[in-house]
């Protein structure tokens, strides 16, 4: 009979299955022998929908933009541990993942845009090595909610990494790791104080940005980045207090 639809497209779509097949089984979970999933591997692939899962599983690295726009993902992410390596926008606009985000302990690297305008929901969770949150890794996730903590082992808090994050609230503190933090990191946070535990961290342009900016609470030592901050952006600043050592 007539094949009803463009045999280019139904190439495509064919192709696109296999390679699905080749790395998830029926139920999308990961096979077991898959290390590694290439740079743009299921880039746009719009075959791919459902939670896909990585029970068991001893991958290793996703390459950039390895889901880049997979809008038929949804549900929940939870990555496993055996992931030491992840490229940047991996999962940039799967607007659809919109349940937990679960990261890996020892992930050391957030690449650029790698979460770029998901759904994720609930408490975001960073792994407790994490050395660089590159920018807009997080940038317009707005369902994420509650408090957020930046694990002791962070260096780098990169451009708008958390811009648009409108559900992250609460009391912040920048551990004494922290060496730098770029412009827009957190505009349109609704965090309450801001902590710094160090007194030289480097802070570049506005990191609240307006909006929310002058009415979040500076907290910071005397003669600090953060007490200069406070005074250039004419937001509140509140001495330093042993309290916050131990949140």
């Amino acid at each position: 009979g007539m094949i009803s639809c463009d045999w280019e497209d139904e190439r495509n779509w064919i192709s696109a299955r296999t390679q699905i097949e080749y790395f998830f089984d029926k139920h999308l979970n990961i096979q077991p022998n898959i290390i590694r999933i290439a740079e743009y591997e299921f880039k746009g692939n719009r075959a791919l929908k459902g939670q896909i899962t990585f029970n068991n599983s001893c991958l290793q690295s996703i390459g950039e933009e390895a889901f880049w726009g997979c809008k038929g993902l949804c549900g929940t992410l939870h990555l496993p541990e055996s992931l030491e390596t992840m490229g940047g926008a991996a999962f940039l606009g799967c607007e659809n993942l919109d349940g937990k985000l679960v990261l890996p302990d020892h992930l050391k690297v957030i690449e650029a845009y790698s979460f770029y305008e998901t759904g994720f929901s609930g408490v975001l969770k960073l792994p407790s090595q994490l050395k660089v949150i590159g920018w807009a890794a997080f940038k317009n996730c707005s369902n994420f909610k509650g408090e957020l903590y930046i694990p002791s082992h962070t260096i780098k808090i990169g451009m708008e990494s958390f811009a648009g994050c409108r559900g992250l609230e609460g009391t912040l503190i920048i551990p004494e790791s922290v060496e730098v933090i770029e412009a827009n990191a957190f505009r349109d946070c609704r965090f309450t104080k801001i902590v710094f535990m160090n007194k030289d961290t480097k802070i570049l342009r506005p990191i609240i940005g307006s909006g929310f900016g002058s009415d979040t609470i500076i907290v910071g030592k005397k003669n600090s980045t953060a007490y200069v901050y406070a005074q250039q952006f004419n937001c509140p600043f509140e001495p330093y207090d042993r309290k916050y050592d131990f949140k």
